[in-house]
This record gives structure tokens, sequence and C-alpha cells, in this order.
């Protein structure tokens, strides 16, 4: 089975925002136009692969935490509550 036309460039239009890579997005959106995408196909590959970037983003954070909470435990560093600081003058 080979994809359609649309679809290919569909998923590269997904991947390019999935990997927040800004050249590689720019020239998709120019080669989706190019090859009669709609909008709305368009607006369904970004929704897609926004998707798979903020899942990867939040399994990542997680991740990020319990190593960082194992190795805090490892080392014997237990860090005091501390209120959550603000940027605001």
């Amino acid at each position: 089975m080979e994809l359609d036309h649309k679809a290919k460039f569909m998923i590269i239009l997904g991947a390019a925002r999935a990997v927040k890579c800004g050249p590689c997005l720019e020239q998709a959106l120019v080669w989706a136009v190019e090859n009669g995408l709609t909008s709305e196909e368009i607006g369904q590959a970004l929704a897609v692969g926004k998707m798979v970037r903020d899942g990867s983003n939040q399994m990542l954070t997680s991740q990020a935490e319990e190593q960082l909470s194992e190795t805090l435990q490892t080392l014997g560093v237990h860090l005091p509550e501390v209120e959550e600081l603000s940027c605001e003058p």
C-alpha cells in the first residue's frame, strides 16, 4: 500500500510541527499549498503534530522529574519545601 500524495504532505507537516523545526515547517507549508492541500487538511495535520509534541513533552517532563527524584534520593539530598517563585516585580 502506498500513501496518496496529500497524505504524505500531511505527514510532513505534522512531523515538522512535532519536532519544532521552523524552516522545515515553512517549507512543508509551501509544499502543502503547492500540492493542493486545503486549509482544513493543513489544520488537521498541524493539530496532530502538536498533539505528538505535547504528549512527548509531558512524558519527558514526567521522566525527568522521576530521574531527578531518584538521583536526589541516591545522593541523600533532601530539598526543603519552597514557595512557588514569581518573576513579577
